[in-house]
């Protein structure tokens, strides 16, 4: 049935298939001669159309692999992107460059989803605590379920909270504030959310769009984020071609310095760093 399935959706399919029996990409390729149960073949006629109609293939295991990570993911939830694994990895080396401290930092992530992003820090930086907030019901579930199964409850938290709102609520986690912010908001702007949709038609569009210029979350970060970021502390973020010019000017605006910003492994702009003044 793979055959029937567009070129784009057959690695995908082999994919769920090769999940959910527990295979390996290998073992996949040896059981492709064995004879199949009708339920088996049932199963995989579902999977096969729910593919062709869209749905990500990490809705249709329940994980999503980022960094290292096997996440759980369900319908609803944003699927984390391969571009943001670099994210973490600027972040995580920067932050053990900068921020020198014999206590444990605290980070802040504001619009965490699927929490791919806090469990990925806190794995790489053993000592650290994460803090991860978003409107999203479903998403705040599977975060915490993922954090039970990896095993950093202790050190990673996340709660359902509009990061458009006040912060003061979270300084209870940091009092002096936090060592660094980090995020990967809604950046789709009005006039590209229609392809965004078109592209992946089941994922959350209120986990896409940042309104009409895109840069509604960037302002609610910004301006939050140079109150709540102790004096030194350092801001991340994941920002989309054409923005950056815009983002660039609100973090100067802010008086935070430092600001500059960096191109995905495309050639495009797609990750911003500032730091507050010491």
């Amino acid at each position: 049935m793979r055959e029937h399935l567009a070129a784009s959706k057959r690695t995908e399919f082999e994919y769920v298939v090769a999940c959910r029996a527990d295979w390996s990409r290998t073992e996949f390729l040896v059981h492709l001669a064995d004879d199949v149960s009708p339920e088996a073949v049932g199963e995989w006629r579902t999977a096969a159309a729910q593919l062709s109609l869209g749905y990500p293939a990490e809705y249709l295991t329940g994980r999503a692999q980022f960094c290292d990570l096997s996440l759980d993911i369900e319908e609803g939830v944003l699927v984390p992107r391969s571009e943001t694994e670099s994210l973490v990895e600027r972040a995580a080396d920067r932050v053990g460059e900068v921020l020198q401290s014999s206590r444990p930092l605290v980070g802040f992530e504001p619009c965490s989803g699927s929490g791919a992003i806090s469990l990925a820090m806190a794995d790489r930086l053993p000592t650290a605590r994460m803090i991860g907030v978003d409107i999203d019901a479903t998403a705040v579930r599977c975060a915490l379920r993922s954090a039970r199964r990896i095993g950093v409850t202790d050190r990673v938290t996340f709660m359902q909270a509009n990061v458009l709102c006040s912060w003061n609520g979270f300084r209870r986690f940091a009092p002096a504030g936090f060592d660094f912010v980090i995020s990967n908001p809604p950046y789709v702007t009005g006039e590209r959310i229609q392809a965004a949709i078109e592209s992946s038609p089941r994922e959350p569009v209120h986990a896409l769009y940042g309104g009409p210029d895109g840069l509604l979350f960037y302002r609610a970060i910004v301006e939050r984020a140079r109150r709540a970021l102790r004096p030194g502390g350092l801001l991340f973020l994941e920002i989309d071609e054409g923005l950056e010019a815009a983002i660039l000017k609100m973090l100067y605006a802010s008086g935070m310095t430092n600001c500059r910003w960096f191109k995905d492994l495309q050639g495009l702009p797609r990750y911003m760093e500032a730091r507050q003044e010491q």
